[in-house]
């Protein structure tokens, strides 16, 4: 059973200009991930063509790379399947977005690279560091 939606993450800039902006959202059978809030704060707009790649696993949308990325008139991101593919996403997944509003970049993160850096982060706590 899906859950509420999570309330928009938010990390201003000393100057009170907001410079990231994150959420958790599912990808839809047709590819789309719908998070007007992250969208808006990039400044995307209906009918913006943008690109996309994949880095270490993690989804990167932005005006550089393999053209592909839609932004449709309610503000959804249609993922296409090749970086679906490279970054092993799935309809139903729920995707960590992190958007950078100076480089208007978003990095899409499959289930697998948040669990990653949790676990690392958490083993790191327990052991001080150390391996």
């Amino acid at each position: 059973m899906p859950g509420l939606p999570l309330a928009p993450i938010l990390a201003p800039h000393q100057s009170g200009r907001l410079t990231s902006v994150f959420g958790v959202r599912s990808i839809d059978l047709n590819g789309r991930v719908i998070d007007r809030f992250v969208v808006d704060a990039l400044g995307w707009t209906n009918g913006d063509r943008l690109c996309w790649r994949v880095c270490d696993g993690i989804g990167v949308i932005s005006a550089a790379g393999v053209p592909g990325v839609r932004v449709s008139g309610r503000g959804h991101l249609w993922l296409p399947a090749g970086l679906r593919h490279a970054a092993r996403l799935e309809a139903g997944d729920r995707v960590f977005l992190a958007a950078d509003t100076i480089q208007s970049a978003l990095a899409v993160f499959p289930p697998s690279a948040v669990e990653e850096m949790v676990t690392r982060w958490i083993r790191d706590q327990i052991t001080g560091g150390r391996s």
